[in-house]
C-alpha cells in the first residue's frame, strides 16, 4: 500500500523548482528505500531496476540506461547493507547513500559547478528525509521491521 501511494506520489507530485533547479523529494528513491527495509531479498534489486526504467524513460536524459544502473546500484547496496544492518530506515548510511544517488542524478542532469551539485543535491536529500520520516511516523515502518 505505502510503496504504491510513493508511485503514485513520484509520478503525480507536483515539481518544487527553485531557479529553475528542481528540488522535489524523489519518491523513487524513497520506495525503494522503504522497500528494502520491508523485504530482505533480491527483489529489492528488481525493484530498484524497475524505478530507474521508469525515470529512464520520464526524465529521458541523454545517457540513455544510466540513471537504470544508477537506481540498481543503489538498491544493491541497500540490499547488501540490510544484512548487516538492524533494519532501521532512518540511520547515517542510508541517508549518506540518498545523497551520493541524488548527487549523481544531479551530475547526470545538469551541468554546473560541483558547488552546485553539493547544494542541490544536500537540499533535495533533506527534503527527501522529511518525507521519509512522515512516512515512517505514519505507517510504523521501523517499528514493525527492525531486528531486535
Amino acid at each position: 500500500m505505502m510503496i504504491i501511494t510513493l508511485l503514485i506520489l513520484g509520478l503525480y507530485f507536483p515539481s518544487i523548482h527553485y531557479n529553475q533547479i528542481d528540488i522535489s523529494p524523489n519518491f523513487f528513491l524513497i520506495s525503494i528505500l522503504i522497500f528494502s527495509v520491508c523485504n530482505n531479498d533480491y527483489k529489492v534489486i528488481l525493484f530498484g531496476f524497475f524505478f530507474g526504467l521508469i525515470n529512464d524513460i520520464l526524465l529521458s536524459t541523454y545517457y540513455h540506461g544510466l540513471l537504470t544502473i544508477i537506481f540498481t546500484f543503489f538498491s544493491y547496496i541497500l540490499f547488501r547493507a540490510n544484512i548487516y544492518k538492524n533494519r532501521t530506515l532512518i540511520n547515517p548510511l542510508n541517508i549518506t547513500l540518498l545523497y551520493l544517488t541524488i548527487f549523481l542524478l544531479y551530475i547526470i542532469r545538469y551541468e554546473d559547478s560541483y558547488f552546485f551539485y553539493i547544494v542541490f543535491s544536500s537540499v533535495n536529500t533533506f527534503l527527501s528525509f522529511i518525507v521519509l520520516i512522515l512516512f515512517d511516523n505514519f505507517f510504523g515502518i521501523s517499528k514493525k521491521y527492525a531486528k531486535k
